[in-house]
């Protein structure tokens, strides 16, 4: 679909090296931002916005999908709409929390609310 993608996690580089390993979707992976890369941790913005530096794409152009609720509210603080992923660990009420712009219930929901999001005004 041309889009950049990136990865923001709250594990270390040394944390995530294995996991990407065995992470086939790597390919489709533009930018990776892990915890010790930047000064400040989720749930603080940091994060998100190096990670739209690296992807070059301002806020405003992103979505950001997080299945907790310092995800979504390092998103918020990036200026990003975000979407909380219901499959993580997390229950809706404390994603609620954190006022998504979108709920995904499954992965599947994924595609067509980019989709959506492409689709001119």
């Amino acid at each position: 679909m041309g889009l950049a993608v990136a990865l923001v996690t709250s594990k270390l580089r040394v944390e995530l090296d294995p996991v990407l390993k065995r992470f086939p979707a790597l390919a489709a992976v533009d930018a990776i931002v892990t915890a010790d890369m930047t000064p400040r941790p989720k749930p603080a913005p940091d994060p998100v916005l190096a990670a739209l530096a690296q992807l070059r794409v301002a806020p405003e152009e992103a979505l950001f999908v997080g299945d907790s609720p310092y995800d979504l509210a390092a998103g918020r603080a990036a200026g990003v709409r975000t979407a909380a992923a219901l499959w993580g660990p997390h229950p809706r009420e404390r994603l609620a929390e954190e006022q998504p712009t979108y709920w995904l219930a499954d992965v599947a929901d994924l595609l067509p609310l980019v989709r959506a999001l492409m689709q001119p005004a």
